[in-house]
């Protein structure tokens, strides 16, 4: 939690004061490699995986586990077990990012140390699906984007690209940012921010609970707003 502290104090120190600009960005290209028949999950495939989550998640941080569970288990008709990474390793798992478990992206997932930066991703030797990053924001965000992944239930199956889901606005950012105030308490006060055209917010963690900085996350992920 201290490092995720310090890259919103780095980040207020780039910004300063300045609560609403507008200033260039380079967006790096995050196009997805072509994905192979290989990474395809069918619904059966899927029964036989179970989710493994980070032992030291709280109850908000738990909320997440249970809402892919509740998502796949839509699609596929039963709840997948859930384990903590100190438990036993499935034989095939679906592994958050910021799980204590090496895999195929372990590497990669550690360059993204104390960023947003994630990974949805198969491992190509155990067909591990890992989504996540660093840490338990940037898994958050993950978990959002691959709850949208799965589809209705008239689709037989989908694929699990990797790619680097780096939330980076594809124009100037639009920044909503306060430095004393705390105003993202509650959707209906996101959503209006959204709504006034802003796509990243700069805010000040140490305002915020952990359940409202959670609510931020989520939003954000929700909206695909930078922070």
């Amino acid at each position: 939690m201290k490092k995720f502290i310090a890259i919103f104090v780095a980040i207020l120190l780039i910004f300063g004061s300045a609560c609403t600009v507008s200033s260039p960005s380079v967006v790096p290209d995050t196009t997805p490699s072509p994905v192979p028949d290989a990474t395809r999950i069918t619904k059966g495939m899927l029964s036989g995986y179970s989710i493994v989550y980070p032992s030291d998640y709280n109850e908000y941080r738990m909320e997440d586990v249970y809402s892919l569970r509740d998502e796949i288990s839509q699609y596929i008709g039963k709840d997948l077990p859930i384990v903590s990474d100190e438990e036993a390793r499935p034989s095939k798992a679906i592994i958050l990012g910021d799980a204590a478990l090496q895999h195929e992206y372990s590497g990669r997932i550690n360059e993204f140390a104390d960023t947003l930066s994630s990974i949805i991703a198969i491992d190509n030797e155990t067909k591990d699906i890992i989504i996540g990053g660093s840490n338990y924001y940037a898994t958050a965000v993950a978990i959002e984007k691959f709850n949208e992944m799965v589809p209705g239930f008239d689709a037989v199956s989908f694929n699990v690209e990797y790619s680097e889901n780096v939330i980076v606005p594809n124009e100037a950012p639009v920044i909503a940012c306060t430095l004393k105030t705390m105003p993202f308490a509650t959707m209906e006060q996101f959503e209006d921010m959204v709504w006034q055209g802003y796509n990243s917010v700069v805010i000040d963690a140490s305002l915020y609970s952990e359940r409202q900085l959670h609510n931020v996350i989520k939003w954000s992920a929700k909206y695909k707003v930078s922070i």
